[in-house]
This record gives structure tokens, sequence and C-alpha cells, in this order.
């Protein structure tokens, strides 16, 4: 975690905020994976997604995009589970229903969409592993 003063310096290619809490994807945590043999998983929130997306294309950086997606009623259960107080509660409920309610559009621009409901996080893994895999096998074959 960084301070408020270094965030503020960090470049990031993506920032988002939640409350109190500010969340980024760096560019140097991008380059470092996305022109690497090694495979990495990054957590974006569909608001983003689209500036990440258009700097792998234009980079030619190999990836693949997985939209986890839940449930309505199993996402409010999980964020009566986290909210720690009644305004953060409220604040969470009006970012599901404003902000999350219009994501529809970009999910669309997913390599695909994983509903997660019933899963836990070693078979998501499992999955998201094996499409990367895949992916990763059609680049080399078209390499060649």
């Amino acid at each position: 975690f960084l301070s408020e003063v270094d965030f503020a310096k960090t470049h990031l290619l993506e920032r988002n905020q939640h409350g109190e809490h500010q969340y980024g994807l760096g560019m140097d945590e991008i380059k470092k994976h996305a022109f690497s043999n090694e495979h990495a998983v990054l957590i974006i929130e569909p608001n983003g997604f689209a500036k990440v997306r258009r700097y792998l294309e234009a980079n030619n950086a190999p990836f693949v995009s997985i939209f986890l997606s839940v449930e309505t009623w199993t996402a409010i259960i999980r964020l009566f589970d986290r909210a720690q107080t009644k305004e953060e509660m409220a604040e969470r409920l009006a970012v599901m229903f404003d902000v999350e309610s219009k994501w529809d559009e970009v999910v669309r621009q997913y390599d695909m969409m994983l509903e997660t409901d019933e899963m836990d996080n070693e078979s998501i893994l499992d999955i998201i592993n094996y499409h990367v895999n895949a992916k990763v096998n059609s680049l080399s074959k078209k390499a060649v």
C-alpha cells in the first residue's frame, strides 16, 4: 500500500476509488508483465478495462480478458458481509446500482464471461489458467 502522496505521484494507467480507498494499476507493473513470458492476472473493474485493453492492443501485448460475474443477489449478500458501517453499505449499494448496472456494454468487450456464484477460488483459477494457456498456445501457433 502507498501513502496518499506516493499514490498521487505514481504513473497509473487505471485508477479507481471506493470510499476512502484508492486502487490503481501502475504502468511499471503492466509493462513488467505484458512484455514477459510470465502470465499475470490483473484485476480491473470494467470502468478501467477499456484503457488497459487499448494500451495492450496498441503495444501488441497478448492478453485474454475474462469478466467474473455473480448474480445480483450474490453481490448484495457479499456487500452486506463486507460493509463495516451503514454509510459504507449505502455507498456500495449506490455504486452497485448507479455504476455497475451500466457495465453491460463494457462486458461485451471481454473475451469471455464467467459466472462464479457457485465456484470456489481454486476452480475459478483453474478455468482462468485453462483459457490463458489456450490463448498463449493459439498465439504461438500463429507466430510459427
